[in-house]
């Protein structure tokens, strides 16, 4: 059974990825769930409270996916087409990242949900800069830069163009952008 707290940021994730943070009221919540708004404010006194707690819970939850990706056996490109393929089933959900979404709102989130914002995303570039690293070291990818910087021009590029996809809904346009990029570093 889910708790009344889990539901809550259950649904404020969805309505976030959908509606963006400014959008997102205690209202569209109390909505969604059928209970009261008194309810969420007894769990979450501040919206600000409900959001880090949000990023935790999906930086939480991404980092595990990408670690067994990372741990799958499969090569480096295969697993950057399997990380590109998370972003995508999001974007066709009619949703954008968190980090997407709350990386526009950057000036209206408070400095906790920064510094959650900071470290998810050091540990995305961590992950992601391991498969560039093995893909360096097994020749199945081919690239100048440090893996490091490959990391966040991919994982940038998956931002961006969820935001810019979702514009005219075309996950057609974010796969091939997507692949493209990817096979510009496969050996």
């Amino acid at each position: 059974m889910i708790s009344t707290r889990d539901k809550i940021i259950l649904v404020s994730e969805d309505l976030i990825q959908k509606i963006g943070v400014s959008a997102m009221s205690y209202q569209n919540i109390s909505d969604e769930i059928g209970i009261k708004k008194a309810s969420i404010h007894h769990h979450f006194t501040k919206k600000d409270i409900l959001i880090k707690e949000l990023v935790n819970k999906c930086t939480d939850v991404y980092v595990e996916k990408y670690k067994n990706i990372i741990k799958s056996d499969i090569n480096s490109v295969q697993k950057l087409e399997k990380i590109a393929d998370l972003f995508s089933k999001t974007l066709k959900e009619g949703k954008v990242c968190i980090f997407g979404i709350l990386s526009a709102d950057i000036n209206i989130i408070d400095n906790e949900t920064k510094i959650a914002l900071e470290d998810s995303l050091a540990k995305t570039i961590n992950l992601f800069s391991e498969i560039f690293t093995e893909g360096k070291n097994d020749k199945s990818l081919n690239f100048n830069e440090s893996s490091d910087v490959c990391a966040y021009t991919f994982f940038s590029t998956l931002q961006g163009l969820q935001i810019v996809s979702r514009v005219s809904m075309n996950t057609e346009a974010f796969d091939n952008s997507i692949k493209a990029l990817i096979y510009s570093w496969k050996a």
